[in-house]
């Protein structure tokens, strides 16, 4: 497993050279090193590693000594002590003192590398149940979110589909477009009969919805309405630079979202949202609940329509 880190504490220049530069190192492992006992009590204390290689044989404070110490201390570090011949029983009171493994030197790579596969094995594991559980709680909180999202689109749904007339509709769909992404304008593109212009209506921080206005008079917003009406899908752009994204007379936005109102295989209008001076982009999450709330102001738009016609 790359990026672990390994600390290697043995007197021997030689041996630590070889671990660092031809075993470990090619296995993708962070490698450090101590040449004796304090020093490498030191860098455990500092570096937290994953592992620690252990001689049992270092000058003044041994390998021994190093593990008592870090069991005084209540450190749990994986340790795998190296020895000579003849020390295998050194082994029995190096386990008792939380040692995981050891090695008898001289050891070829296959023997290390399988050696610290084992030691690390249940550290392993265990922040693999770590990491999926951190992944668990993050699918559910995001179902949970989903979950509310769409009880909470529900009830708007609900709301505009018994409105009885297309201006109410309008205002209803512009107040809710705003609330639901935070925007600080929004707009509906309806065409007009045998026109090639649009109807707009729109509202503009906290101002009368019902504006008409001609799309010709927007042509940086033209193209994209008309690509949304051809395609079918949402669009959504960002321009954090001066002076931003046309959409009105003298009117700048940071962001804007456009998404299609489509019935069957027809696009009866698009809603569009826009930031005026959020230094931030609309999201996944507001294309989503805006799609929505354009499949609901369809059918609403559709029945007050109807209704009109019957009064």
């Amino acid at each position: 497993m790359s990026s672990e880190c390994i600390l290697i504490i043995d007197d021997s220049r030689e041996i630590v050279k070889h671990l660092t530069e031809h075993v470990l190192s090619a296995h993708s492992y962070e490698v450090r090193h101590a040449y004796n006992g304090q020093s490498g009590l030191d860098l455990i204390q500092t570096l937290n590693p994953d592992l620690v290689m252990l001689d049992y044989n270092l000058p003044e404070m041994t390998g021994m000594d190093v593990l008592r110490a870090l069991a005084r201390e209540g450190n749990n570090v994986p340790v795998i002590l190296m020895s000579g011949y003849g020390s295998e029983l050194s082994a029995i009171e190096a386990f008792r003192l939380g040692a995981k493994d050891y090695l008898i030197k001289p050891f070829t790579s296959e023997e290390v590398l399988e050696t610290i596969d084992n030691a690390l094995l249940a550290q392993r594991l265990l922040h693999d149940k770590t990491k999926l559980a951190d992944q668990l709680r993050h699918t559910k909180a995001a179902m949970n979110r989903q979950a509310q999202d769409i009880e909470a689109l529900l009830k708007i749904g609900t709301k505009i589909v018994s409105l009885t007339t297309v201006e109410m509709v309008l205002q209803q769909l512009l107040d809710t477009a705003s609330a639901l992404t935070a925007a600080q304008g929004s707009i509906v593109w309806l065409p007009e009969k045998n026109s090639a212009r649009f109807l707009t209506y729109q509202k503009l921080m906290h101002q009368n919805p019902s504006v008409k206005m001609d799309i010709r008079s927007h042509s940086e917003l033209a193209d994209q309405v008309n690509q949304v009406m051809k395609q079918k899908r949402p669009f959504r752009e960002s321009n954090l630079a001066q002076p931003g994204i046309n959409v009105g007379p003298e009117l700048f936005a940071r962001a804007l979202l456009h998404v299609p109102l489509t019935v069957g295989e027809m696009t009866t209008g698009v809603l569009t949202v826009f930031h005026l001076n959020a230094m931030s982009s609309f999201s996944k999450r507001d294309e989503y609940q805006l799609t929505v709330l354009a499949n609901f102001a369809v059918i609403a738009l559709d029945n007050a329509r109807k209704f009109e016609e019957c009064r």
